[in-house]
């Protein structure tokens, strides 16, 4: 079975995670302190603050928050870890549509904001770049969300650094990981007293050597695994049908591809069965929206949530994938398509 998604781990991760091991030294300490700055130095901003689990670092960004509202707008089209982390801080969580091409927007953000609108938690859903530029002209507070999207850029601009806040996740699955793990961006300084007072907090979700040691060298290595997600785009592309690509090859430049996406698969169960069969394992983009479980947050109707979730598929791409089983994925995809 070739799975949908799959941590890349090289030999020098091996050996670094082995060596300090080997140096008895694996709680927080000097690889921390390392890890912390280089994405200090990556991202450009004031002050990094490392955690056990992206579902910290967005508490902890939240935690920031300040002026006293209390309303936090996120999109229903995005893992329920997001919505669990608002509710966790007390926070009021508002529900929005997408606006297309599975992120939020303007016109759908627009449609919920309130004066009692504390932040816009803003996904880069599926490693895709959403339109931060303009959503950003609202004057309320970012928090980006670049859990799906580590290295992703928008003109040249990483994303990650457009953001009041941002949060990144490294867990398993994610575009770089420590296991489990996460951390929180402070690019705007206006956050930076209120974080020197939750240094209590900071404590108890704070990040070990031992996941530190394995972030640090993957980041040394992360263009290189970037290329490769880029080099089994490239396959899919040229291989499958035009007729399933098409939508999401319009936005290729948009991409990190954190996934590699189908659009307008009739039927999603029989596509997933079909490649379960033939030893592929497929997902949606996301497995369910927040609003069918969190119904006391809707704001009204989200029917291109619900179409972005009918008709998208997702398939394995992901370092470690060979161009083989890229190749074995799209003729699979090929056959489905053609047969239905």
């Amino acid at each position: 079975m070739i799975p949908h998604s799959k941590p890349t781990f090289s030999s020098s991760d091996k050996i670094a995670v082995q060596d300090l091991m080997e140096s008895g030294m694996v709680a927080e300490g000097e690889k921390c302190n390392d890890f912390q700055g280089k994405l200090k130095s990556m991202f450009d901003c004031p002050e990094v603050v490392l955690t056990n689990t992206g579902s910290s670092a967005l508490f902890y960004a939240l935690k920031l928050l300040h002026g006293g509202k209390k309303k936090i707008v996120l999109p229903t089209y995005v893992c329920k870890d997001v919505i669990e982390s608002v509710l966790a801080t007390g926070l009021i969580p508002v529900l929005c549509d997408v606006d297309g091409y599975w992120n939020i927007g303007c016109d759908t953000i627009s449609k919920v904001i309130d004066n009692d609108t504390a932040a816009i938690i803003l996904p880069h859903n599926l490693g895709i770049a959403a339109n931060i530029e303009e959503i950003s002209k609202f004057g309320i507070t970012v928090i980006e969300d670049c859990c799906q999207s580590f290295g992703g850029q928008i003109d040249g601009r990483l994303l990650g650094t457009w953001g009041d806040l941002t949060v990144l996740s490294f867990n398993a699955t994610k575009c770089l990981t420590t296991g489990e793990g996460g951390a929180v961006l402070i690019n705007n300084k206006s956050f930076l007293e209120d974080s020197k007072k939750l240094n209590g907090l900071k404590h108890i979700l704070r990040m070990s050597d031992l996941q530190a040691v394995l972030g640090l060298n993957q980041l040394n290595n992360y263009e290189a695994m970037l290329e490769s997600r880029r080099r089994i785009a490239s396959i899919y592309f040229k291989e499958i049908n035009k007729d399933l690509i098409s939508h999401f090859e319009s936005i290729q430049s948009r991409s990190m591809f954190f996934r590699f996406l189908l659009f307008g698969i009739d039927s999603f169960e029989d596509f997933k069965a079909y490649m379960q069969e033939n030893g592929v394992a497929v997902r949606r983009g996301i497995d369910r929206l927040l609003h069918w479980d969190y119904k006391m947050y809707d704001k009204g109707e989200f029917p291109n949530a619900r179409f972005y979730f009918d008709k998208t598929a997702s398939i394995p791409i992901y370092p470690s994938l060979k161009d083989h089983e890229a190749k074995i994925i799209s003729g699979l995809v090929n056959e489905y398509y053609n047969a239905n």
